[in-house]
């Protein structure tokens, strides 16, 4: 076990730049994590720990990993919240075999995100596809917020070229879910094999080149004085007409 006190030192500065910066995360292929409960779901998942901090001399048993021990305010300065352990491990592989899936795009709240990202998977969503500038799945907010959802589904960052030829190579049908008149009543669809259910930007919605791919489009009836509901609200309640209602 290793002791740490100083904040400039190599790792530390590391793992601080790691929870800040995504383009880091992609080029390392590490995430940066917060919390026992994280610790014990990324170990559930079978991911590989690289790296943990601790606060005192209570080690956690990780088998493979760098464990160092360092003062409270060093965990507060890497990742703020006095966290009782941060630690680094691996981003999960995409896999290109796809059953179902929610796709976002330019969804740029990463708590809307994470929370996606664990109503998928709780209502058995094997993907999550995140499309053009949408906040990156694995940083802090959005870890946070998937609760280690995040270590369990499928997920793939992707352009529309790409999405059409993962939709295309899985036999998908695409399910767009928009404020439309034209829009069939999302109660009315119903579960269905290899679906993939689309919602937009928090702001914008949907872009006209994803909805060009859908050839279904479904609304969330909602009283006239409600103009929409948060991304991930939305996201929650369509999930669960389409995928949730026969668990």
């Amino acid at each position: 076990m290793e002791r740490i006190t100083s904040r400039s030192n190599p790792t530390v500065r590391f793992l601080r730049q790691l929870g800040a910066d995504a383009g880091l995360r992609a080029s390392e292929g590490l995430m940066l994590c917060r919390g026992k409960k994280l610790l014990g779901e990324a170990l559930a998942a079978g991911l590989a720990v690289d790296t943990v901090l601790f606060a005192g001399d209570d080690a956690p048993e990780v088998g493979g990993a760098k464990l160092i021990s360092v003062p409270v305010d060093l965990l507060d300065h890497i990742s703020k919240g006095e966290p009782e352990l941060l630690f680094s491990c691996r981003i999960p592989e995409s896999r290109e075999a796809v059953a179902s899936a929610v796709i976002m795009e330019e969804v740029q709240d990463p708590g809307n995100v994470g929370t996606v990202i664990r109503t998928a998977a709780a209502f058995g969503v094997d993907t999550a596809i995140l499309v053009g500038a949408s906040a990156d799945p694995y940083g802090p907010k959005a870890l946070r917020a998937a609760m280690g959802a995040a270590f369990r589904i499928n997920v793939i960052k992707t352009d529309l070229e790409g999405l059409a030829g993962v939709i295309e190579d899985n036999g998908l049908t695409l399910c767009a879910a928009v404020l439309s008149d034209d829009a069939e009543d999302i109660r009315s669809v119903g579960r269905a094999q290899h679906l993939a259910l689309a919602v937009g930007n928090e702001g914008h919605g949907l872009s006209d080149g994803l909805l060009a791919l859908c050839p279904k489009k479904v609304v969330i009836p909602m009283r006239e004085t409600t103009e929409s509901l948060n991304a991930a609200a939305a996201a929650a309640v369509a999930l669960w007409e389409i995928f949730g209602k026969e668990l």
